[in-house]
């Protein structure tokens, strides 16, 4: 599974290295380690049971071992898990990262005349798909109340028809993305997006992903990103302070 080989890969780049600070917020969980890298994973919170998410740990959840944290994200406790993807975010490799060619366009010409799945509502992405006379099956158990959101017990129906996804990463967290993936046709081309996107180029290209469009904190900045997650901040004001990143990886 690909959420197992994301943790193995961290697990061996954790070693030696310790949590600096963790914040968990309404929209986002921050991790830091102690060289100042920091990574993000979105928050299901609608989803996190009646004590929403309450964790007996908290106070001292700097103090677990990393990779007791990074072994989280296979969990099937959706903060747990938020709270394992971003430590694997944060252990990002740059030097890795920086064999695959930035992309900035992919993401705006990906569109054009096609029929688009989207794992997450997008609102600009729909809107832009749209303007480009792509159809559009939009996916996102939380944004239900749109009248452009299709059930998720649609997904097997349409997303076959798609020759481009748009899937969020946080289908990792909650241990979708596998099941999508056997949706897709071949030839398919897939974006995986968001904060939650972990940037393991080499990982997801063996998994047919043509573009990984993620974000890397900058570590001068790190402390406004903790405050923004603490302060119930969620993507546009992310947006403000982190960088964008769009890795791509090749035809499907």
């Amino acid at each position: 599974m690909i959420i197992q080989s994301l943790i193995a890969e961290a697990l061996d780049r954790a070693k030696g290295e310790k949590v600096q600070q963790i914040t968990i917020g309404l929209g986002y969980v921050a991790l830091s380690l102690t060289d100042g890298r920091t990574g993000l994973a979105y928050v299901y919170r609608n989803y996190l049971g009646p004590t929403c998410g309450v964790l007996g740990d908290a106070g001292k959840l700097e103090l677990q071992p990393l990779a007791e944290i990074i072994s989280g994200a296979e969990s099937d406790n959706l903060l747990t898990a938020a709270l394992g993807m971003a430590a694997i975010n944060a252990l990002a490799d740059p030097e890795e990262i920086a064999v695959f060619p930035e992309k900035e366009e992919a993401v705006s010409t990906f569109f054009t005349g096609q029929q688009v799945g989207m794992i997450g509502y997008f609102a600009p992405l729909v809107a832009r798909a749209k303007a480009a006379g792509a159809t559009v099956y939009a996916f996102d158990s939380q944004r239900a109340e749109l009248p452009e959101v299709y059930p998720d017990s649609e997904q097997e129906q349409h997303l076959p028809k798609c020759d481009k996804l748009v899937l969020s990463g946080t289908t990792l967290i909650n241990k979708s993305l596998e099941q999508i993936l056997g949706w897709v046709k071949p030839g398919a081309e897939i974006i995986l997006l968001g904060y939650s996107t972990p940037l393991y180029p080499q990982i997801f290209a063996k998994r047919g992903i043509s573009l990984l469009a993620g974000s890397f904190v900058p570590t001068n900045l790190q402390g406004t990103v903790h405050k923004v997650v603490a302060q119930a901040g969620g993507g546009k004001q992310l947006s403000k302070v982190v960088n964008k990143v769009n890795l791509w990886l090749g035809d499907s």
